[in-house]
């Protein structure tokens, strides 16, 4: 994707053009280090020469119309993506890819025979597949944080006792926001500071991938 978007639209290799390949590449979840992509540039029977490279970009310049067009992909050629906006965009490959790969929800075409040439892709056909996928796939309305009325019996129902000072004033902080924002709660050992973010992120993981994009 890297090598198409410099040919064929004149993106920066080394810039927008390798920041919009390392999203892709996040879609297991980690991007590519340098070294994992030096060693598939050196190594065309891993990266796939002739046939392959031209399934490959034909996929891609397929991509390219839906979204109307190369022309539109070309206006964000000079476009140059912050790592958070690059993590951001990475979920939302690694969600979609999630969603796309359920065949309850999107089944495979009928292919009648392994030696029948392929058919251009039909977009009335796969507009009838997404509307019938996204409507069974059913996502919920998306979450909305809950104000917690009673802070201390929140605490008490979470770990058996009032809470502490330093809790209760990160409660106050938090609540004072008026949009979405970070709380950092710092106090001596044993203040309270773990409890809270247990209490209020129960079951959030926070995982430093950012900085394997590149800048």
């Amino acid at each position: 994707m890297r090598r198409w978007l410099r040919d064929e639209h004149g993106f920066s290799y080394r810039r927008s053009a390798a920041q919009l390949a390392s999203v892709v590449g996040a879609h297991h979840r980690v991007p590519s280090t340098s070294a994992d992509v030096g060693l598939v540039q050196g190594r065309p029977d891993l990266a796939g020469v002739g046939l392959w490279v031209a399934a490959q970009e034909s996929a891609l310049r397929w991509a390219a119309e839906v979204v109307d067009g190369p022309e539109v992909l070309r206006s964000y050629a000079g476009v140059a993506l912050g790592r958070p906006f690059q993590a951001l965009l990475a979920g939302i490959v690694i969600m979609t890819d999630w969603i796309a790969s359920n065949a309850e929800l999107f089944p495979l075409d009928d292919l009648h025979t392994a030696h029948e040439l392929p058919r251009e892709p039909d977009p009335h056909h796969s507009a009838r597949r997404l509307k019938r996928g996204w409507a069974n796939l059913d996502l919920p309305s998306r979450w909305r944080p809950q104000l917690v009325p009673d802070p201390r019996s929140a605490f008490a129902a979470r770990f058996g006792r009032e809470p502490r000072p330093v809790q209760m004033a990160a409660v106050e902080a938090a609540a004072a926001q008026d949009q979405s924002g970070m709380v950092i709660v710092e106090a001596p050992m044993g203040g309270g500071a773990r409890p809270f973010a247990h209490r209020f992120a129960d079951g959030v993981t926070l995982v430093p991938i950012g900085l394997r994009f590149p800048p």
